[in-house]
């Protein structure tokens, strides 16, 4: 299976299980002893790390929506009485906090984020409001991005090594 195909793969994957509902214990734990990689921020909401040499997530939830969706999501919960000043962004802290809080009082797992259920409750419809996977092209521009930031990040990370070492050289 070629890299682009395990993108895309991936990217299906992360979504459906985003999507999915989910009334389990509401933490991020280890699978099996293996680390899934996933940490919490300070809120408890799961926090997944993009690493270039694998993209199996997007970076930040919110590109996961449509144009639009997050207003879409902050009308609906107004017009539920749980957000009383709609964020900037489309998943910011006040909409990810009030999409927690009506999370918890439907029996939801508290994420956050909007998932499949939780757009139900609101009344709205998932396919209107997330994104569809990425087409060929797409997914290798950001295959190609990545992999140039990754070799970016490299070279930085050696000329710091290499003007630590000769500042080190210097100071004896």
């Amino acid at each position: 299976m070629t890299s682009l195909h395990r993108l895309v793969g991936a990217w299906i994957t992360m979504l459906l299980l985003g999507l999915s509902a989910c009334s389990h214990p509401r933490s991020v734990e280890k699978l099996e002893g293996r680390d899934r990689g996933a940490t919490a921020d300070p809120r408890g909401r799961p926090e997944m790390p993009l690493n270039p040499e694998s993209p199996l997530v997007v970076d930040a939830p919110a590109k996961l929506l449509r144009p639009g969706a997050g207003r879409q999501i902050q009308e609906a919960l107004r017009r539920k009485g749980i957000l009383t000043q709609p964020d900037d962004e489309a998943l910011g802290e006040a909409t990810s906090d009030a999409i927690a809080r009506l999370q918890r009082d439907n029996d939801l797992a508290a994420t956050g984020f909007p998932d499949a259920e939780t757009l139900k409750v609101l009344g709205l419809e998932p396919g209107e409001v997330y994104r569809s996977p990425p087409d060929e092209a797409e997914t290798e521009k950001l295959k190609r991005k990545l992999e140039s930031e990754a070799r970016q990040k490299a070279a930085d990370d050696e000329r710091l090594e290499e003007k630590g070492e000769k500042e080190t050289e210097a100071r004896e």
